[in-house]
């Protein structure tokens, strides 16, 4: 991935996009590509903002609102970095070109493996932030589980520790399950997002999915019950579905594709955090592309609002 070479493919409006969702540390040569003038305050949200001279060769500016000053990388996953732009292009293409472990990553960048791990984490919860598309025509809704996992976490935990490859001990659905809703339409636009532990209920089902379904969009699902209840709220025409039509025009295979290639995804990860599920959900949906061109796609549906600042800790 050559972040240099994409940005002179950007429009004016997708330069901002960009810089907003990763937030990348400006030096001289990108400044020429890139309007670099923050047009609001990370702390206030003010768009009173004036210039402040530089530090370290980064361009300051100060809110004429909260008085507070700031550059470019305040408030970002990048705030506080030393590294140089260059280790975190070379970073992105290993994790999402080559798809690398961590190990190797860390060892071809000269990073520590703690840190190649922040900073996993730090761009996928940027990702995270970047709203799913609009879900219109057949929209294909099913769920997924994942075991319950509270891996890295050394206090606190409500259960004796399971050692890798051992699987949860109640059979079928339960609280020990974290559930994934998805939805797939047929334009390949896809939501992953985690729900609840065990089976969901109609609100739960609601606030993961009503925002992202089309009011116009034909919902096809299995007979959970559920499902009736949130197509009636929203106002969808719902088909609930044993076996495909005749025609074969309308199923669940789509999705349940989707199901499958999650799964394969994860496998490798040798189970991860149930709190940093969204992460890899999100980590999936950018797998396989360049992540700096996602954010060109017209699918994608994003607005300045919606490309806040990362923030600079973990969730």
């Amino acid at each position: 991935m050559d972040i240099y070479a994409f940005i002179d493919t950007l429009t004016q409006e997708q330069k901002h996009e960009f810089k907003a969702a990763l937030a990348l540390e400006f030096e001289n040569d990108l400044e020429l590509k890139i309007n670099e003038n923050p047009t609001k305050c990370p702390h206030c949200n003010s768009e009173n903002v004036t210039n402040r001279g530089s530090c370290r060769g980064i361009k300051r500016y100060k809110c004429k609102e909260c008085s507070k000053t700031f550059n470019a990388k305040t408030k970002t996953a990048f705030h506080h970095t030393k590294k140089p732009l260059e280790t975190w292009n070379k970073y992105l293409d290993l994790m999402f070109t080559n798809q690398m472990p961590l190990r190797k990553i860390a060892k071809a960048t000269g990073l520590n493996l703690r840190t190649a791990f922040f900073w996993r984490h730090k761009i996928l919860n940027a990702l995270t932030k970047i709203d799913a598309p609009k879900l219109s025509g057949i929209v294909e809704a099913d769920e997924t589980y994942f075991a319950l996992s509270y891996k890295g976490q050394r206090k606190g935990i409500p259960r004796p520790s399971r050692k890798r490859g051992k699987q949860v001990k109640k059979r079928g659905i339960s609280k020990e399950q974290v559930c994934i809703v998805t939805a797939i339409d047929r334009s390949r636009n896809t939501l992953l997002q985690s729900t609840c532990l065990g089976r969901m209920t109609i609100k739960q089902v609601t606030d993961t999915l009503g925002p992202y379904i089309a009011s116009d969009a034909l919902l096809v699902t299995d007979k959970h019950s559920a499902y009736p209840g949130f197509a009636k709220r929203q106002g969808l025409t719902h088909y609930a579905l044993e076996h495909r039509t005749r025609d074969g025009s309308i199923h669940l295979q789509t999705v349940n594709s989707l199901h499958s290639q999650v799964k394969r995804f994860m496998r490798p990860f040798n189970g991860v955090a149930t709190k940093y599920l969204d992460h890899y959900m999100a980590f999936y949906r950018w797998n396989g592309q360049d992540p700096v061109a996602a954010l060109a796609r017209p699918t994608a549906s994003i607005t300045g609002d919606e490309l806040a600042a990362m923030p600079m800790s973990l969730k």
